[in-house]
């Protein structure tokens, strides 16, 4: 059976860790990988940072951090954040897609 996360009204599959989560280290925006991003991607990717902005605001269990492009093509792209936890402690990453939101933990 799923498990799920709820932070700010969006549902997040929890998903074990097989390796070791290493924060990101270099953030990517957008503009880093398209050249001109179209309207949508721009649009999609400016709701995610504003949902960032609100969880961080709301949350009193998790800071979210570093989100970024990992990966991308001409059609869609995967952002990225790292979670952690009060102390500064990394416990996770989110990982968007168009059709997936999951929570890896550590």
């Amino acid at each position: 059976m799923k498990r799920y996360i709820q932070l700010n009204n969006e549902d997040f599959v929890i998903k074990q860790a097989k390796g070791i989560l290493e924060p990101n280290k270099q953030v990517r925006l957008l503009s880093d990988c398209y050249a001109k991003p179209s309207l949508v991607k721009q649009a999609i990717f400016d709701s995610w940072v504003e949902w960032v902005k609100q969880v961080n605001i709301d949350n009193e269990k998790y800071i979210l951090k570093h989100l970024t492009v990992k990966s991308y093509n001409t059609m869609i792209f995967t952002l990225s954040i790292d979670v952690y936890n009060l102390t500064s402690q990394l416990v996770g990453k989110l990982y968007i897609t168009k059709t997936r939101h999951e929570f890896w933990s550590i």
